[in-house]
């Protein structure tokens, strides 16, 4: 858990596993996430790319309580996986390249980074 999306750009394209973002997440240029080693990111807030940012894996973006979310899109983004928003879409004069990439989603499922995240034994969901 981190209050925004400095410490994932920083970790740029070494970062993987689950990232919740409690505030905004801004992404200006740089790679977030791999192929072979993907993140899944949760936000709070606004999420916020522009500058050619590529994201291998997942994005979830929460609606708040309190108001709602907005996605803005400025420049050329590169979505390796899924972006799944509650919020507003907004693009703002920009280009949103939404790529499938079975590897990103098979490394989601198989990477030792989430084999922990599954079905938990007794549980509604028991019948994998």
């Amino acid at each position: 858990t981190v209050a925004d999306c400095s410490t994932l750009l920083t970790a740029g394209a070494s970062a993987t596993g689950l990232w919740w973002i409690e505030g905004d997440c801004d992404m200006n240029g740089g790679t977030v996430g791999s192929r072979s080693d993907p993140v899944i990111i949760v936000t709070e807030g606004d999420l916020r790319f522009a500058g050619g940012v590529h994201v291998w894996g997942l994005v979830y973006g929460l609606d708040r309580p309190y108001g709602t979310n907005t996605f803005q899109n400025a420049g050329t983004v590169y979505m390796h996986g899924a972006l799944v928003f509650e919020g507003n879409m907004n693009n703002s004069g920009g280009t949103f390249n939404a790529m499938y990439d079975p590897t990103v989603f098979d490394a989601l499922f198989t990477s030792d980074t989430f084999n922990r995240f599954g079905a938990i034994s007794g549980s509604w969901f028991d019948a994998l």
